[in-house]
């Protein structure tokens, strides 16, 4: 996984590309798009790393279904897809 720095980077890549050669509108646009995505996965990194604590940890074990997935996997297991409600 990368780091907020690291997209940060590459976001500036394609905004240094923009800047250098004359570039189609297509091509000016899709590198547009790609130095927005490399920005917005930046901030979406550090968001992480600042709220930490609201999100969902994986377990130790690695279970994270829970309660409402067991029940939904037993009934898909049985044939029961449909509409239910939890247990």
């Amino acid at each position: 996984m990368f780091s907020a720095e690291q997209y940060r980077a590459k976001a500036a890549e394609f905004r240094a590309l923009l800047m250098n050669i004359p570039r189609s509108s297509n091509e000016a646009s899709e590198l547009r798009n790609l130095e927005q995505t490399y920005a917005t996965l930046a901030e979406n990194e550090e968001w992480m790393a600042i709220n930490i604590d609201k999100t969902i940890q994986r377990r130790k074990n690695g279970d994270n279904h829970g309660r409402w997935t067991d029940y939904a996997l037993i009934r898909f297991d049985a044939g029961l897809v449909g509409a239910y409600s939890p247990l």
